[in-house]
């Protein structure tokens, strides 16, 4: 059996936070769950003496720290580390729903910014809707409290040594495992909401990752491969306008036809005879 070595190095640097924060007495000195029209919101550039964590439900924001420049949707969780100086834009006409918590970690340190993504809104949003609750309730628990915010930051914590902390830029991850489901499922009708799925974001994160890569929407991207491969497959292959049609994921041959006109200016036809014409012509 063969050890990822980098894979080893942080669990074990996982299990030693879990060991740390197992011995911490955490405090959460703020717990609040708000949106675009509160008064909660400081879009000043600002810092506190805690940590602080954001968890935004919906909406986009543009988030400026010391470290980086970038922008949270549904999903997102942003941790800012004690005296990290940061500031939050708006962005759109969104409800920007939020859970916003600030922690007295004690000793624990958190290096940077931290930027990961929930699993589709699944475990550390339930453990916050559990802890905001429970710290709003007439009769509080402090041990409760601090037993679900140690589990949101032990998930925080697995996926931030998986890879996804910012480095001031949005992960990679999430838009080159799309861009491999595309070419891997090209045939199929594949739909943002279908993709997303499979890579484990929201779709409005996903088309947002898309646009700050590539420019484009992740539809009109895989337009664009389905393109290409149809160039490829008519100037090196002998099958049929209908037979590529349909492997590379268009309904009909009409709608794949009118596709790569767009594209090329080409009909396929035209662009089969052109490319037949450019290789007699190399021959010669």
């Amino acid at each position: 059996m063969r050890i990822d070595s980098g894979a080893a190095a942080r669990t074990d640097r996982l299990g030693e936070f879990c060991r740390q924060l197992d011995r911490t007495d955490i405090r959460i000195v703020f717990c609040k769950r708000f949106d675009g029209k509160s008064g909660n919101w400081n879009l000043t550039r600002h810092m506190h003496d805690v940590v602080e964590l954001i968890y935004f439900l919906n909406g986009d924001v543009e988030i400026s720290t010391t470290e980086a420049h970038s922008s949270a949707g549904d999903y997102d969780v942003i941790v800012y580390p004690r005296g990290m100086y940061h500031s939050e834009k708006l962005q759109g006409r969104g409800s920007h729903d939020i859970f916003c918590v600030w922690a007295d970690l004690g000793p624990l340190q958190v290096p940077g910014m931290i930027w990961v993504q929930d699993d589709r809104g699944l475990p550390v949003k339930w453990l916050l809707e559990h802890m905001h609750a429970e710290y709003t309730s007439d009769q509080p628990e402090p041990a409760l409290i601090q037993h679900y915010a140690k589990a949101a930051i032990i998930l925080i914590a697995r996926k931030a040594l998986g890879g996804n902390v910012s480095d001031g830029q949005i992960s990679s991850r999430p838009f080159e495992r799309a861009v491999r489901f595309m070419h891997d499922h090209l045939a199929e009708p594949l739909t943002v909401d279908g993709l997303a799925k499979a890579v484990s974001v929201s779709s409005s994160y996903l088309s947002r990752i898309f646009r700050q890569k590539v420019g484009v929407p992740p539809g009109i991207y895989l337009r664009s491969i389905r393109i290409e491969t149809a160039r490829a497959m008519l100037s090196y292959g002998t099958r049929t306008i209908e037979e590529i049609a349909g492997l590379i994921g268009f309904s009909s041959p009409k709608y794949f036809s009118h596709a790569f006109r767009k594209e090329t200016g080409m009909t396929p036809s035209e662009w089969r005879r052109r490319s037949l014409r450019s290789e007699v012509t190399d021959r010669e």
